[in-house]
């Protein structure tokens, strides 16, 4: 039968028996799908998605992903001279998005391209940093971390400011770092026009020689996008400056698939000047933590680089000296 057409009952039987491995709970359970008169498709990917199904198979896939992945040598640690060449490429290829395709770099959904955008969709893009503060309230909330204890937070990698609005009024003052200078222009116009008054937003290189400090460090899907011995500077350097008691809240990958990096063939022109993906050794993301005096609450396995290796979110609070 084609996926399009509607769904039997002796369709959403099978489907209970073969994706869930039992039958349905009851006839009544059935007829609401065939009453619906849902398409066989749908049906199917229901049943793959339904928290039943995954909850049973993602330790099972995550085990084989484990088993399967090809180990590289992943180099983490450079040179001065080293890493300030990478930082120079890094910082070239975030300019020139920070100029074309700038929220599309920021979220990488078509929608969001220079040639879609209409003040819908910018609102949208806006919105959904108040969605990314609800993910984040509940993985706070779960490990007993009161959002009214972070007096400032520290966005890294803040791009045009998605997370400013609903920061600035969760948490306090916000400090928003970026390297595209264009990202923070529009960062930074978008903030006054919104009436945000206790806001700032540095260079990267700015908040590198600096000594600010704050309750809560934040990061995701920017930190993926550096060679691994910036990505290991940059989180050093963001960790460093907690407040004892504050918190750690950023994403890293830790594998990605037949991956490996070497510092002198990525100088020798092994970068592309586009988005990159790289990855960093969970006992390097251990070790930056330890050396900074955080202690983990919590790793959550993430989606943000499908189906190219594995990713987590980090929560840590540093311990109070």
């Amino acid at each position: 039968m084609a996926l399009e057409q509607p769904a039997s009952d002796a369709d959403i039987r099978a489907l209970y028996r073969t994706v869930l491995k039992r039958e349905a709970e009851s006839d009544a359970v059935v007829r609401n799908y065939t009453d619906a008169n849902i398409a066989l498709g749908d049906a199917l990917n229901t049943f793959l998605t339904c928290p039943e199904f995954v909850e049973r198979n993602v330790p099972a896939a995550s085990a084989a992903i484990w088993q399967a992945r090809q180990p590289g040598t992943i180099e983490t640690e450079a040179t001065d001279a080293q890493l300030a060449a990478m930082r120079a490429h890094v910082e070239k290829v975030w300019s020139a998005y920070g100029e074309e395709q700038t929220y599309w770099s920021v979220l990488t959904a078509d929608k969001y391209r220079d040639a879609a955008l209409d003040a819908a969709t910018l609102a949208d893009f806006y919105a959904s940093g108040f969605g990314t503060y609800d993910q984040i309230a509940r993985l706070l909330a779960r490990n007993d971390v009161e959002a009214a204890r972070v007096r400032s937070v520290l966005d890294f990698g803040c791009g045009v400011g998605r997370l400013a609005a609903p920061f600035a009024q969760h948490f306090g003052h916000y400090i928003g770092v970026d390297i595209s200078p264009g990202h923070l222009r529009l960062a930074r116009e978008r903030a006054a026009a919104s009436g945000l008054n206790d806001t700032e937003f540095l260079m990267m290189g700015d908040f590198l020689r600096s000594d600010i400090a704050y309750d809560l460090y934040y990061s995701l899907i920017v930190l993926q996008h550096n060679p691994p011995p910036i990505m290991r500077e940059m989180l050093r350097a963001g960790l460093q400056r907690v407040r004892p008691g504050g918190y750690a809240l950023f994403q890293i990958p830790a594998m990605i698939f037949d991956y490996s990096f070497s510092v002198e063939q990525y100088l020798a022109g092994g970068w592309r000047d586009s988005m990159e993906m790289h990855a960093l050794p969970q006992r390097a993301v251990f070790a930056e933590l330890a050396h900074a005096g955080f202690r983990l609450l919590e790793i959550v396995p993430d989606p943000f680089i499908g189906p190219a290796g594995i990713s987590y979110v980090y929560l840590a609070e540093k311990i109070p000296a």
